[in-house]
Formats: C-alpha cells, structure tokens, sequence
C-alpha cells in the first residue's frame, strides 16, 4: 500500500507540500517563541515591510499622488492610510514556494536559480499588491477594498506560485 502512494505523483506532491507548510509553521513558531530570534523575526518583518512601503510610495508619488510615509504606512491624500502588515508581507507564500521547488526533483542549480527567480516574482506581486491596495483607498469603495485585500490579490499571488511549481515540474523535473 506504501509503495503504491510512494508511486503516485500527486501524493508525493502533496506529501511535500505538507512537509513545506509544516516546516513553515515550526520556523516561524521558534522565531516567534525562541527569546533571541525574536528580534531577528521583528527585524525581518519591519525592514520587509518598510521596503514595500518605500518601493509603493515611489510608484505612487511617480503616479502623482501627494502621500506621506513611515516604516508601516502610506497615508495618501484624502484617505485613512494603508498599513503593511506581517500577514501581507508574503513570507509565508514565499517560503512555502521556495521549500516545495527545493524538494521537487530538479538539478540543485535549477532548483535554486528557480527559487530566486519565484521569489522576485513573488516579493513584485505583492509590490503591486499594496500599490494597487492604496489606489484603491483613493477611488474605490471601503468594500470593493476590503475585497480585493481578502480575495482577489490573495488568489492572484498563489495562482502565481501554483503556475510556477506545475511549470517547473514540467520544465525542470527529472
């Protein structure tokens, strides 16, 4: 019966998505709980989300918006403000993307120049994730928003990440 499961593809693959999210869980739950990671954990975090918010203010103020800045918010003109928080950095999409593609069948260097490659794409997805949030603020609705925050941006970036494992697994696996 083992063998079997060991012989279809889709159980593999699901057997590794799995091992990717539970390595997740149990890397972010010891920076999370470990008393000298856990300023490591707030740094990563902090200085990610401040990158974002700098990189979105220069494409809005570009665009011509008149906004202000700090290291977690774009206050635009007319508007409450957007707040980057942890949960929108994608450091959870990220490292889950980059744990499957390492443990899928590829050569190392494949492997590792396609995870780099994923995780640009995927860091510019969620750039555009809190430009196109922010334009939002400034002329859509409250609900049309809240939405796109909940929603159509979360299934844009994984559909993003599903398309490049399968392409990888076609291109690349052994």
């Amino acid at each position: 019966m083992l063998k079997e499961l060991h012989k279809n593809e889709g159980v593999v693959f699901a057997a590794k998505s799995l091992g990717a999210y539970l390595l997740w869980i149990i890397t972010r739950k010891a920076f999370m709980k470990i008393s000298f990671l856990q300023p490591i954990w707030v740094k990563i975090n902090d200085g990610l989300a401040s990158i974002y918010v700098k990189l979105s203010a220069q494409v809005l103020e570009a665009m011509g918006y008149s906004l202000k800045l700090n290291s977690r918010n774009l206050f635009l003109s007319g508007t409450e403000g957007l707040y980057v928080g942890d949960h929108c950095l994608g450091l959870s999409a990220t490292f889950i993307f980059a744990a499957i593609i390492l443990m899928l069948k590829a050569k190392w260097t494949h492997k590792i120049l396609y995870a780099l490659a994923g995780i640009i794409l995927i860091f510019a997805m969620n750039w555009f994730r809190v430009v196109g949030l922010a334009l939002m603020l400034v002329h859509g609705s409250k609900a049309f928003f809240h939405f796109n925050h909940s929603y159509t941006y979360l299934v844009m970036v994984y559909g993003l990440i599903f398309a490049m494992i399968v392409f990888f697994e076609k291109r690349f696996s052994k």
